[in-house]
């Protein structure tokens, strides 16, 4: 009888630690789980790191160089060779910031050799709360200034096939028209210039005869040739203040002046 209760009390002793150790088991292994699984986050963190290390920087441009025209010169190629000829990447991402200004690029920067190509993937303006997605490539150098009652900043964008003005105002960013042929920076405030397309012919011209009016449709000497004025970028848009119309005639009159003076001479 003591033999028979003996042995129920070690089979019970036995359930209880089989379910002790079905208790446990579980248990155990959702730690171990959550063992490796924060031990293979930091793997995965620490391996990113470098990864975003090695393909992602930021340059500072510290000195200013003015390039004439009350506007200021980014030279890509030239300001980051030294510092892009450290990398072993053949493409890498790269914020460039000019010091004390508020606008700053994220750049899409390719190596080819000892080539390199850059394209504007993002724009970033704290003064104006903007962070705006673009995609502009073949960017060579950018011209910048800052200025109006707005801040806003202009950038004049140098390709190989074309040069655009783009201004950030507004909290936004918008390209300006093909009615705008340069713009200056004097005194604070932007100044426009913009030439009539319909008497391109004028620009070189070396007489306004009647071979040259002949190639332009109702040549009209009282129309104008280029409008000069202030130029302020609004929210979304830009308004031209004209302060001076050089007509047709005043440009004529100009190469007519030119021809008599070589004659003179």
């Amino acid at each position: 009888m003591i033999g028979v209760i003996y042995m129920k009390k070690k089979r019970l002793a036995k359930r209880k630690k089989i379910r002790a150790i079905k208790r446990i088991v579980p248990i155990v292994i959702l730690i171990v789980i959550v063992v490796l699984f924060n031990v293979y986050i930091k793997i995965v963190d620490k391996k990113s790191k470098e990864i975003l290390d090695e393909s992602y920087y930021t340059y500072t441009q510290e000195e200013i160089y003015p390039s004439g025209e009350g506007f200021n010169l980014i030279d890509l190629e030239k300001n980051l060779k030294d510092f892009l000829s450290k990398t072993r990447q053949e493409e890498v991402t790269l914020s460039y910031r000019v010091k004390d200004s508020s606008f700053s690029l994220d750049l899409l920067v390719k190596k080819d050799n000892d080539n390199y190509s850059f394209e504007i993937d993002r724009i970033i303006d704290d003064v104006h709360n903007m962070h705006a997605k673009m995609k502009y490539e073949g960017v060579k150098k950018i011209e910048y200034q800052t200025g109006n009652e707005n801040h806003a900043t202009v950038l004049k964008l140098y390709t190989d096939n074309e040069t655009r003005y783009l201004a950030i105002t507004g909290n936004t960013y918008y390209f300006l028209g093909s009615d705008i042929e340069n713009i200056s920076f004097k005194d604070g405030e932007f100044y426009y210039l913009s030439y009539n397309k319909k008497y391109s012919l004028l620009k070189t011209a070396s007489a306004c005869d009647a071979s040259i009016k002949s190639k332009i449709d109702e040549f009209k000497p009282s129309e104008y040739y280029y409008k000069y004025g202030k130029i302020n970028f609004l929210t979304d848009f830009y308004q031209k203040l004209s302060s001076k119309v050089y007509t047709v005639e005043n440009r004529c009159s100009e190469l007519e002046n030119a021809i008599k003076d070589d004659i003179d001479i």
